[in-house]
């Protein structure tokens, strides 16, 4: 994947070396607004699910960034376009490490990683599920275009349970 950058960050693809770096920035104040990012999140478990999204992106069902701060080449978080089984839309997920919220990374590396997934996936139609109290990521699924269209109880592996989302979704 061709590397992407924005006034500060490099949207880049996810390496096993990033492992580590995921590892550590998946503490329980992220974990907990994701539905399968468990803690702790071993650098074994990061470096698996980055295999998988390998995986996923070579039979062309996902599309995957690792956003990196250009300035000290920081791996920051994750933006990802996920093709859903019957491929007729894509699901986003994203996550900044607490350490990197509240400096407008997302905001800035996620328009340019969706308009690059959504050509490479061929998707028009996309949704999310987002945690009602996660007000951030609300806000940016909206900024990209989405709409809230209703709750709905999704599992959460990682902390095996149902949980109430938000489901938010192109018009």
């Amino acid at each position: 994947m061709k590397l992407l950058t924005t006034r500060r960050l490099n949207l880049r693809s996810l390496k096993l070396s990033d492992a580590a770096d995921v590892s550590a920035l998946m503490t329980p104040k992220v974990s907990r607004w994701l539905t399968n990012f468990p803690t702790p999140f071993s650098t074994t478990d990061a470096a698996s699910r980055i295999r998988r999204i390998g995986e996923a992106e070579a039979a062309g069902r996902a599309c995957v960034f690792g956003f990196e701060r250009m300035e000290d080449r920081a791996f920051v978080g994750w933006f990802g376009v996920y093709l859903n089984a019957t491929r007729s839309f894509g699901v986003l997920g994203y996550w900044l490490g607490e350490k990197y919220q509240g400096a407008g990374f997302m905001r800035e590396g996620a328009p340019v990683a969706l308009a690059v997934a959504k050509k490479r996936l061929n998707i028009i139609a996309l949704q999310a599920f987002i945690h009602p109290d996660n007000l951030p990521s609300l806000a940016l699924a909206q900024s990209l275009g989405l709409a809230a269209v209703g709750e709905k109880m999704v599992y959460a592996s990682a902390r095996d349970q149902d949980e109430l989302c938000t489901r938010v979704a192109t018009p």
